[in-house]
């Protein structure tokens, strides 16, 4: 994943949305998906998205700007106009979806809570330098440590503790 990368939008508002979220599930990002004012909108993503567990929290105002460097500048601006307009707006969070889970995963993932899954990894040591990788090519992040390892157990993913919301200058104990 591109450390920088955007968090793009589907609106699935209309017909053709199923394909739209299949595409941003495999990419293993975070994404906005925008159901209108329609509770059977949502009630049909949450059942494509196949995460019975998993209830995506409704994306308010503040929300939207805190994701402004994740958004495309029109993206942005068309969700704040949608958000007004009383328009349903959702964070779908790849590290809570049922297809994010092992075996299609590794066991240790680097997960940015802004853009989603990073990358995956079989031990803690390659995701601990992965997420240091993160941290010196996306200096943006540096100021506001969205990033950390996360370890799958108990059947969900769980931050490992002293690598969770890190500064760049953490020095991971073991």
């Amino acid at each position: 994943m591109n450390v920088s990368s955007i968090v793009n939008l589907v609106d699935c508002r209309t017909g053709d949305w199923r394909p739209k979220v299949s595409l941003e599930i495999e990419t293993c990002k975070n994404f906005i998906a925008i159901t209108g004012q329609s509770s059977v909108t949502f009630d049909e993503l949450s059942q494509f998205l196949r995460s019975p567990s998993y209830l995506p929290a409704s994306l308010e105002r503040w929300g939207i700007h805190a994701l402004n460097d994740s958004l495309k500048v029109d993206d942005y601006k068309q969700l704040l106009k949608l958000f007004e307009a009383g328009e349903k707006i959702f964070l779908i969070e790849a590290l809570r979806l049922h297809h994010h889970q092992p075996p299609r995963l590794k066991s240790y993932l680097v997960y940015c809570e802004a853009r989603g899954i990073v990358s995956d990894h079989s031990t803690r040591d390659e995701a601990v330098h992965q997420l240091k990788k993160y941290f010196d090519g996306f200096h943006r992040a540096r100021m506001f440590p969205l990033a950390g390892v996360y370890r799958w157990e108990n059947s969900r993913w769980t931050p490992v503790p002293s690598l969770k919301a890190v500064t760049p200058e953490f020095e991971p104990s073991r």
